[in-house]
């Protein structure tokens, strides 16, 4: 299966469940969060694919609290650096960001560079 039918049916099972709509696609959920299970590298780039071609808010906030939320649970640590550069230059991507929570879900130390990531403020650490 190619990678555009995987985001295209991800993002219209998105749009269905955020919207309360009927969904026919949630074979693309299942598939995307296999991925992002045993491949989180290789799904990476899928879910930031799905983030940026989310413009509906409703939606967007499904996708962060879903997928996005799932792969940074999933592999955190080797996540962070990329989210934090994302999030200092990507206002959209930053906007996902807020609506992941998974406090539950990730190291403390990881869950604070999410925060200060979305609150576009920079560490002293970013600033010496």
């Amino acid at each position: 299966m190619g990678y555009e039918r995987l985001i295209a049916g991800y993002l219209a099972h998105a749009q269905a469940v955020a919207h309360n709509q009927p969904d026919s696609h949630f074979w693309a959920y299942l598939l995307l969060h296999r991925m992002a299970d045993r491949h989180p590298g290789k799904a990476w780039p899928l879910v930031l694919a799905v983030v940026h071609r989310t413009s509906d808010p409703v939606t967007l906030n499904y996708v962060a609290a879903d997928i996005l939320e799932d792969i940074l649970c999933i592999d955190s640590q080797g996540l962070v650096e990329r989210v934090e550069e994302l999030a200092r230059t990507d206002q959209h991507f930053r906007k996902a960001l807020s609506d992941v929570w998974g406090h539950n879900r990730m190291p403390a130390t990881v869950r604070a560079r999410l925060d200060v990531a979305v609150s576009g403020t920079s560490t002293s650490e970013d600033a010496g």
